[in-house]
Order: C-alpha cells, then structure tokens, then sequence
C-alpha cells in the first residue's frame, strides 16, 4: 500500500513537471508579431480608431491561451499599468491572435473582426488599454496579475517584450527598443517566425494599411506556417558600458551576448559590428568574453554629437545569420563654460532659454541643495559676475534615484552634460535650464556655500511682470518675513479619506495684499482663434511664489493662509513653472530651515441670522459620495439610458468622519441656515446622511438641533445625476422654519451639438435642482414663498483650449439656467441661484457665465464667448455686494477667487447680504483627514446668504364699494345692509377703526379678524334726518394699513300737512255752526304712503265735534278737510236747562248717585235701582218742560277760544297743525 502511495505521487510530480516543460516549451514560441498606439488620434490620417497588440504561434504545437495576458505600460515607467488577461482559445501553429485595445476614436479605420463576436467589438478580444502612440512597452505575460511593482520588465512572468519610443528603462525593450511610432504607424516582425529577442533587430515600423505592409491578423486569417520552424537562428542583444561616451575621451566596451541557434545547435560562433559611425572598423571582430559573451573596447569618436545604433551580425558554422544592435549616446568634448555663461541673461520682459541649449557643456559649482532625481549647483561667490539678469545657479537633471555621490551640499564639482531647456518653451514662459545626462566629478568638498540673494519687495512686485524671479534661478535666497496665501496641499486617497502632504504652498511678500484672481484671459495663455480686440488680460499676479518644503528632502510645513513665515531660505526653481498650472517661480526650501511661523488670527464663522432674516446657503462638500456602489448610477440623456458612473465607495470610516466634518462646519460655522444647497454629493441618501449625523451632532456641541431633512436625487424615486462621475446636487432644509412643497431636476434632457465633431452631446451634467418652498412667519401667517436652484455647472478645465467645447458648453449651461430664472421671475417667484458655478463674478475673458445667468453681459468684444441677456429685471450675485478683498471662496495655483456664488432676483436684494465661512480653501490638506474638525471637508468654503424675511402682507378687499339704500322716511331706520370684507393677504386681517358720515351708522365683526383666505362682514343701516337724497361716507382702517371707503346714499321721505295759514290757523264760527279747516298735504322727497288725521282738543269745547276724513294715501299733493261741528245755545220748545235751580240739579244727582251705590252693593236691587234711574232721567226731563216758548240750551257751545291740535300721522312721520276755533 505504501509502495502504491509512493507510486502515485510520483506519477503525480512528474506529470506536473511535465505540464510545465511543455508550458515552459510553448512560451518560447508565442509572440508579439505587432503593436499599435495611435488608436486613440482623431485625426483623419491615422491607421486604424484602435490600439492592438497582435499575437503569433511561431512554434510546431498548439497553445493555449488561458493563463496569459497582454500587459501595457508607459515609457517611462518600469511597470505596467494596463492589463487584458486572454481568452481560453488554443493558437494553432502559423495562427494569429488579435487583442484590440481601448475605445474606437473618431480617427482611421476600423480593425478586423476576428472571433469575438460581440456586437460592436474587433478582433479576437477586445481590451481596454489605452497605449501610447509614440512610446512604451507591451509584454506577453504568463499570468493573470497585473505586474505593477518596479521593474517588472524583467520579470520571470514575462513571455516576450516589446518596447517602442524612447524609454526610460532599458530593461523594458529586448535588446534594443523600436524606434517612436505615431498615429500612422505600426511595430511590426521584420518575419513573424524570427525572435531574437532584440526589438530593434526583430521589428520594423510602417503604416499597417500600406500595400507591402503587414496589416494587423486575426484568428480568422491565413495560417503563416514557420518553414524550417524546428530550427532556429542565433541571436543576440547587445549593449555598450557606459552607453553615453565624449567623442575622443571616453572608452566603451561593446557587449553581444548571443543566443546559439537550434537544431542543431550553433557552432563556431562569430560575432561582428559596424562601427564606422563612432570611427571604427565596418566589420570589427567581437572577442569571446566567457561564456556566450563577446565584447570589443573601443574610443568612439564622431564629428557631432547623438545617439548611434551599432549593427551587430551573429553567425555560426551552419551558415545562419542573426543581428542585433546596440545604441550608444556619443558627445563631442564639452567647453568649460560658467554658470551665467551657460544660462545668460534672463530679461524682464520675455522668455529666454540658454545660448547653449542642446550642447554639451562642462560647469563647476557648489553643491546647494539635493532632490531625489537631481541636484542644484551655484558658482562660488568668486566666479559670479556683476551682471544682475544672469543667473549663477542650475540644476543638473540625474533621473530619479541617480543622483551621485558627490552630489553632497557644499562640495564643490565639475559637471558635463546636455544643456536642456524645461519644460519647453511651448509650454512655459519660464522655462529652467538643466544640465541632462550628467558627469559629475567631485572636485574638493566642505566649501562655503555660495552667499544668498535677499529677496526685497522690489525684486518682486505686483506690476513687475511673471520675468522677474527668472533672473535668480538655480540661485540661493533668503526671504525674511512671508504671508502664505494658500493653504499647504497633498493627495487624497478618497476611499480612506486619508491624505499625504506634499509640503507645496504659496506665499507673497507681505509689503502687497494678498493677490486676487482680476478679470480677463491669464497672460500665460495661448492666443484662442478669433479673439476680440477688446478682451481684457490677467497678469498671472507675478507676486505669488510656490514655496516647497520637501523637494529638498525636508519636512512637509504645513499650514494655513496668513500663516506668517519668517526667515526662510532656500534655492529658486524655474523646472516647476508650467503654463498650464499657471505655476510662478519655485522657492525649494533648505532640508536644514526650521519653520518660523506666526498663526494667523481670523474669523472662521458667519454672523447668526436675525430675527427679520432668513438664509440661504451654498456648499460644494467635494467629491461626497456614500459606501454603496449599488447606486452608482448617472442617466445618460443622448442614450436616454442609466449607466454605471465611476463613483469612488468610500469605507464606512471615511464616509462618517466625511460627514462629520460637514456636519460640524454646517452646525459652527454656517450657524445652521434654513436652506443649504448642496454641491458634490452623491445622491439624496448623502444629504440625509448629512442631516442625520447634523442632528446627532448638534447636542454634543450644545447648539440646538436644526431638524434638517436631506433631498436629492434618489435612483429609488428614478432620479439620476447626469455626470458620468457620479456627483449631483441636493439640498438641507430646516423643516421647523422652511415648508417645502416641491423639489424638481430641471434641463436634464438638453443636450448640444458639440463644436468638435457635431456629435450630440450632454448639456447639464449635474441638472438644475430647484426647491420651491415657503418661509415660516409665524401662526396664522401665510408662509414666504421662495424658489431656490442648486446648480454645479462645468468645470473651467479646457477654457483655454482652441477648441470652443469648454466655452461653448458653460454658455449653454447659463442660458439654460438663465431661461428657469426668467420663467420664474415671470411668474412673480422670489428666486435665489445658488452653487458652485465654476466661474467668478467677472468675466475670464473666455466665457460670460454671471453675466449671462444674471442679465449683466459684457460687450460682445469683450470676450471670446459672449453671453446671452435673457434675465430681465436683472438678477444680482450678491458676493459683488462684498468688497473686492473679501471676496473668496476658492484658491487657486495661489490666486484667492470666488467659484461659489448667491444669486437673487431683485426682489430679494434689498438689505440682503452674504458671509463666507473660510474653513477650507485656506486650510492645510492634512486637516481633510481630521476628523475632529470642520476644516478642509472640502476644497470650497461655503457661502451663507441673507434675506430679509418680509412682514406678511395684511390685505383685503371689500364689496361692495358703495351701497344705496333707497326711501326711508326720515327718523326711520332702514334694514342694514352688509358688506363683505375678504381676506387676500398673508395674515389675519381685521378692522381697527372705523368713521361714518352722514345720516348712516355700521356695526362689523370684522373687529375680532378674518383668518387667511376668509371673510367678515360689516352691517350699515340709514336712519334719514332730512329730505331728499342722504349721503354719507363708511371709512375703515384695517391692521394692514389699508383704509376702505364705502360711499353711501339713500333719500329721506317726509310729507307737510298745512292750512290756510301754515301749521296755525284760526277759524271764527258761531255756535251751532260748522266751522271748515282744509289742510294742504304735500308729498316731499318722494314720499308715498297712508296718512290718518286725528284731532285732540287742549281746551274743553262743549258742544264742538271736530270731524276728521278717513285714511288716504298722499304721492303728490292734496286737500282734505277737517270740520268743526259746534252746538247752539239757543233752543225752541225744548228743554231749558239753564232755568232750573243748580239746588235741585244737584239734589237730583245726589239722589241718582244714592240710589246707584245702593244697587252696587245689593245684587238684588240692582233691577229696581234701574227703574229708579229711568224715573229720576223722566223727572230731571220732566223739571225742564215749559210752554213753548224760546229758552236758552245749556249744554250749547259757549262763546269762546278753543284750541285743537290735528295731527296727520305715517308710519313714523307725524305733522300738527293748531287751529284755534272762536265760537261766537
């Protein structure tokens, strides 16, 4: 059993030993048969729109592919930085593979389709390297796993190499590389069967698509059948010891190590080279230098300096022929030259490179100051002359990690080598001036260093121009006091929100303010096509400097704007001043200066907002995104598809202490706003996140929890970005103070045509958020509405460019918003626009963006891309409300400017105002990754808006306006009639006070207010004193200030009753006559009604009967009389009264009123007592009867006055009239 064991593990070992010889044998036959860089051009002369690496089986066996991969990586690098690991396809002998590489570009053809077949896709695979079209390297690797460690050009795990261009490493070419490729041309085997393992020797260059020309195989394509493909040829690679010589001086050994050909093996080995170009022989013998080495020694000379390549022919005793090469740099003798010889002068006005650029020179200097790929010299203070434009210093250029030993501050040496000028003058103002491909001999050491330039404030001056440090390059200098001006910066590893200082800030002299970003185009630019006459120019404010603290190998200083830097020294470099980065002079501080500095002492906070005010502020968070990669997501409006963005997911560590400090700079800093717009973050759950981690906060820091609720857009509701880096906008809103009705993505389905190649493209990266909400005023108070957009328009990268994309695309974008603002202004909203709008609050001579999003355009020749008026009353960017020197937000390659900006329409500008919070632009980077504190959560400072909140409008309106009442009789009081007040304002509305004139009286409940959108009423009743028409008018004063008048009107209706005389009328009658009163009736004021007639006498009258008329109803005018009937006192054959005693009348009486008491009280007399009464009426009758003669009637009217008062009566209306009745 265990012998079987044994067995089996054998077995086992050998067939795996096995399967690795036949690995290890296919591995020598696969090859790369042809690289192609220039896929990624879109110019119309390119090959092909797509890199390609074309593999091929020069051997007898087939070979799988699974296990490999192609690796790209750039020239100068050691490593790789591209990987597409291959398909599991076996390669028949003579068969070739194709890898396509990266995305089709608008230039050449389209490659072949091989056996991929997916749609859209070439080749036999597509990859996504995207490969230099002129320099770099491809490897065929066996392994899956990129090879990103240094030096991984010589790793074991590489199969075949490929390098073209100038490379940096030479271990990352076989032998020697293939020349530099472009656009329209290909690497490729001189015979695809051939490897000898020098890429120079195996491999030419040529337009794939030229007839002669191999042009790039698939899998699908004609076998090439190696002949002969059992046996080989000898090869080898070659090099040259040291591979930079001096023509005359310098001896070099030439090295060949060969490879001997197979089946059958090389024999008689002889190795020779062309050497006549460095002054040897056409045909010179190589020597055996042991083992399978050959070398030869040779002085090269030449009659002009350069690169030579030296052919190199292997043969053997079969008859079989290899070549190879080997390269050598040969430079003629260099002149002893001095350092400001060799710069010359650097004037003030215009850019000056070294007479000596391209030659090789010889220069001694003392050794100031080391960096790890160079050093600095300056000439003793003995050799430097007295011109002041020429500087004394240079840097010598060695390459990273080959600086020489004698490299040492304070030793003095000898340096030859290549005066080169960096960066070029196509891409600096300033370019330095370095020594390249550098000798350098120690000449003594431990030599005084050479004395430093003091820099004065006159050396270097606002209005001095961007020339004025180029005159001290390379040289030492002391600078006693500066002001730092930005923050010190680094890199961001976002996932972990950790940060690596770099030790870079910029500073100024204190003797000038601190320097601001100015209207117009940056001086450094290049001239842009068509560029108005009248566009104003930046002067690059050549105050700045750009001081590094670590170049020199010292410690990162870090710290913030203000800081106050005393006593620095150090060495002035020109290598750093790239146009593009706008960079000044460079000030390399000595490893050896310990910081000197003073702190700044500033506010970090805004004001609190008062009790009339409310707030609105803007907060670019940087690059804010969450810890889940599910909701990486952007819409792509021209596809109308949701894509996957390339959002970074943050660990959970980094996203809390993110929002932490956000959280903490909104809390502190910001004094918690009521709306705060949101620029950078990911998506809605970011701004709730925010506010959650705000609310738990808030109670720690004893500040009162705002409430804030986060909004944004939310792939859950269907809502996406449109930047395909995965950042939007949202907002915070206070929900105790704001009431939010809605929330809208605006423009996120424009698109334009772009001005490059008419393709249609986004608009609106990051779409309009608008947020329609109201202003809580209090209880019974409608709220203040207000519109407020977030907005992050595009970046400023390309404005310079020559191409009208950047320009074009940001003016399109403030239309955009301009036309929201616009639509509506003209719908009476109160707007505000806030965010990072990635421009300032002047022109930058490129585009109008402000000027175009507020109404305030430039004059069209006064920038390269005018703006458009289409806000119209004008909208106001309140930070122009700020004086000039504080206005920032942002820090720039040390120039303090405002990207971040609050506009409102004018509406809202009076007794607004803003406030910046300056807790990151000036900030250190390091304070990014403290968590502990606000500062540096972002590389904006936010902006805080403030508004004054407006009483609520009390208004109303009152109908109706005038109110007629008609006839009423005077003294009468007519049925009120109301009015309905209405409540149109904001507030409750009530009547404080009311007057009324004229003959009118109101009673209202409006007294106690009419809640919002509600009614009261006010009752007004007419009560006529006079006749005709009655006017009269109702004035109430509100709480809102109004004053209502209500006209009133109505007519007084009355009627006259007259006699003869007027209202006293006298009649004369004789007794037993009847006297007549006509009474004159007349209607006034349109009187109509009943009127009665009554008669009161105020004196007794015997005998008179005054006789009224019935009822009538008067309208105009008439007549009706009224009698007085009188009784006479003289009667015939009647009875006489007056004759009898007043005794017996009275005795009668007595005698009646006896009897009349005695049937009251006895109820059973009551009939007899009645008889009785009828007997004393025929006595008392009886007493009076005479003859019949005359007598006198006493009860007749006596003669006499005798007043009446007749009296007509309507309703309320009553007229006398007194009549005075004499009876004769």
């Amino acid at each position: 059993m265990a012998l079987k064991k044994l067995l089996s593990r054998f077995i086992a070992v050998f067939v795996c030993l096995f399967a690795a010889t036949m690995s290890l044998t296919a591995q020598d036959k696969l090859v790369i048969s042809q690289v192609y860089g220039g896929g990624g051009s879109t110019s119309s002369s390119a090959a092909y729109n797509q890199d390609y690496v074309e593999l091929f089986n020069a051997g007898t066996t087939t070979v799988s592919l699974s296990g490999y991969s192609v690796q790209y990586g750039s020239s100068s690098s050691s490593s790789f930085s591209g990987i597409t690991v291959l398909g599991s396809l076996s390669l028949q002998p003579g068969q070739y593979y194709l890898v396509s590489e990266g995305t089709p570009s608008s230039g050449g053809g389209s490659l072949p389709v091989g056996s991929n077949t997916t749609s859209g896709q070439t080749g036999d695979q597509q990859g996504a390297i995207n490969m230099s079209a002129t320099g770099g390297k491809v490897a065929l690797v066996l392994g899956t796993s990129l090879l990103s460690a240094a030096n991984s050009c010589s790793s074991t795990a590489v199969q075949d190499l490929v390098g073209y261009g100038s490379l940096t490493y030479a271990i990352c070419a076989e032998g020697t590389a293939v020349a530099a490729l472009d656009a329209t041309k290909s690497a490729y085997r001189n015979d695809a069967c051939i490897d000898t393992n020098n890429n120079s020797a195996d491999f030419l260059t040529g337009t794939p698509t030229n007839t002669g020309n191999p042009q790039p195989h698939t899998s699908l394509s004609t076998f090439k059948l190696c002949s002969g493909s059992s046996t080989t040829k000898p090869s080898g690679s070659g090099s040259a010891s040291p591979n930079s010589a001096t023509s005359g001086v310098t001896s070099v050994t030439l090295l060949v190590n060969v490879n001997g050909g197979t089946n059958p093996t090389s024999t008689g080995i002889t190795v020779t080279g062309n050497l006549s170009s460095i002054g040897g022989s056409a045909a010179q013998a190589f020597s055996a230098a042991g083992g399978s080495s050959y070398s030869f020694t040779i002085t090269p000379t030449v009659s002009t300096s350069g690169n030579v390549s030296l052919p190199i022919t292997i043969g053997d005793a079969q008859g079989r022929t290899g070549t190879t090469s080997i390269g050598l740099s040969v430079q003629l003798p260099a002149p002893h030259l001095a350092i400001h010889t060799v710069l010359g002068a650097r004037p003030l006005n215009a850019t000056a490179v070294s007479p000596y650029a391209g030659q090789n020179v010889e220069i001694t200097g003392v050794v100031t100051g080391v960096g790890s790929a160079g050093f600095f010299i300056q000439a003793p203070d003995s050799d430097a002359d007295s011109d002041p434009s020429t500087p004394e210093g240079v840097y010598i250029f060695t390459g990273s990690n080959k600086v020489p030993a004698a490299a040492v501050i304070g030793n003095l040496v000898t340096v030859t080598g290549t005066v080169a000028t960096y960066p070029a003058v196509t891409d600096s103002h300033t370019p330095a001036t370095e020594i390249t491909s550098p000798v350098t001999v120690l000449v003594s050491q431990a030599q005084p260093l050479p004395t430093a330039i003091t820099l004065a404030a006159s050396m270097l001056t606002p209005s001095g121009g961007i020339y004025q440090m180029a005159r001290y390059e390379g040289m030492r200098i002391a600078i006693p006091t500066l002001n730092a001006i930005t923050g010190t910066d680094g890199s961001i590893t976002e996932a972990s929100a950790t940060v690596s200082s770099n030790g870079q800030f910029y500073a100024a002299l204190p003797d000038y303010p601190r320097p601001f970003r100015e209207p117009g185009i940056d001086i450094r630019d290049a001239a842009v096509p068509n560029t108005p006459a009248h566009v104003a120019h930046f002067d690059d404010n050549p105050e700045r400097l750009l001081m590094d603290s670590t170049f020199l190998k010292g410690s990162a200083i870090n710290l913030e704007t203000g800081t106050v830097i005393s006593n620095v020294t150090g060495i002035v470099d020109m290598t750093y001043s790239s146009d593009s980065y706008y960079d000044p002079a460079r000030i390399l501080i000595d490893k050896s200066y310990t910081p000197s500095l003073t702190a700044p002492s500033k506010t970090y906070t805004v004001s609190a907002q008062g009790s009339s005010e409310f707030t609105v502020a803007t907060y670019n968070v940087e690059r804010m995104f969450n810890t889940d990669s599910s909701d990486n997501k952007y819409y792509d409006p021209v596809s109308q598809s949701v894509k996957t963005s390339s959002a970074v997911n943050l660990s959970s560590t980094a996203f809390d202490k993110r929002i932490t400090k956000i959280a903490m700079g909104i809390l502190q800093n910001l004094k918690t706003p009521d709306i705060v717009g949101l620029e950078e973050i990911e998506n809605q759950s970011v701004a709730q996140n925010i506010a959650a981690k705000i609310s738990t906060l808030a109670p720690t820091l004893n500040i009162a929890d705002p409430g804030y609720v986060g909004y944004g857009v939310s792939a859950g509701a269907g809502t996406y970005t449109s930047d395909i880096g995965g950042i939007s906008t949202g907002f915070l809103v206070k929900a105790s103070k704001v009431h939010v009705t809605s929330t809208q993505q605006m423009g996120q389905n424009e698109t334009f045509q772009s001005p490059v190649d008419n393709s249609t493209t986004t608009l609106n990266d990051r779409p309009a958020f608008v947020l329609k909400a109201g202003i809580v005023r209090g209880t019974g108070v409608k709220d203040y509405p207000v519109t407020v957009i977030v907005n992050h328009l595009r970046s400023l990268s390309g404005i310079e460019d020559a191409s009208n994309y950047t320009r074009y695309k940001k003016e399109l974008q403030a239309e955009s918003l301009a036309k929201i603002i616009q639509a509506a202004q003209v719908n009476g909203e109160h707007l505000i626009s806030v965010g990072d709008y990635n421009a300032f609050e002047f022109s930058d001579g490129y585009t109008d963006t402000l000027g175009t999003v507020t109404g305030r355009i430039l004059p069209s020749d006064q920038v390269v891309q005018p703006g458009t008026a289409i806000t119209n009353p004008q909208a106001t960017d309140l930070i122009t409300l700020r004086p000039a020197s504080e206005r920032w937000t942002y820090a720039e390659f040390g120039s303090a400017q405002v990207l971040d900006h609050i506009v409102a329409t004018q509406d809202l500008v009076s007794g607004a105002r803003v406030e910046v919070a300056h807790i990151n632009a000036d900030q250190p980077l390091v304070n990014y990754a403290d968590g502990t504190t606000a500062f540096r959560a972002s590389d904006h400072d936010p902006v805080n808006g403030y508004f004054t909140l407006p009483a609520a409008v009390v208004s109303g309106t009152i109908t109706p306006t005038s109110v007629s009442f008609g006839s009423v009789n005077i003294g009468s009081t007519s049925a009120g009639q109301n009015l309905v007040l209405t409540n149109t304002g904001e507030a409750t509305l009530m009547v404080t006070s009311g007057t009324v004139t004229g003959d009118f009286a109101y009673s209202t409940t409006c007294n106690t207010g009419a809640a919002i959108n509600s009614t009261c009423g006010v009752n007004v009743a007419f009560t006529p004193t006079g006749v005709g028409t009655r006017t009269g008018t109702l004035m109430l004063k509100t709480n809102g200030g109004q004053t209502f008048t209500i006209q009133l009107s109505g007519v007084g209706t009355d009627f006259s009753s007259t006699g003869s005389s007027g209202t006293s009328v006298s009649l004369t009658v004789s007794a037993g006559d009847t006297a007549t009163l006509p009474l004159t009736f007349t209607a006034m004021g349109g009187f109509s009604g009943s009127v009665s007639i009554s008669c009161a006498l105020t004196k007794p009258a015997p005998g008179v009967v005054c006789n009224t008329p019935a009822n009538f109803t008067l309208t105009g005018t008439t007549t009706q009389n009224v009698t007085f009937t009188t009784t006479t006192r003289n009667v015939a054959n009647g009875v006489s009264v007056g004759s009898r005693s007043g005794i017996g009348m009275a005795l009668s009486v007595a005698f009646g009123a006896l009897v009349m008491l005695f049937a009251g009280r006895t109820r059973r007399f009551a009939r007899q007592a009645g008889l009785l009464l009828v007997l004393l009426g025929v006595s008392f009758a009886a007493i009076g009867c005479g003859d019949n003669k005359a007598s006198t009637n006493p009860l007749g009217t006596p003669a006499g006055a005798y007043t009446y008062t007749v009296t007509s009566t309507s309703g309320s209306l009553s007229h006398s009239v007194v009549v005075t009745l004499n009876v004769q």
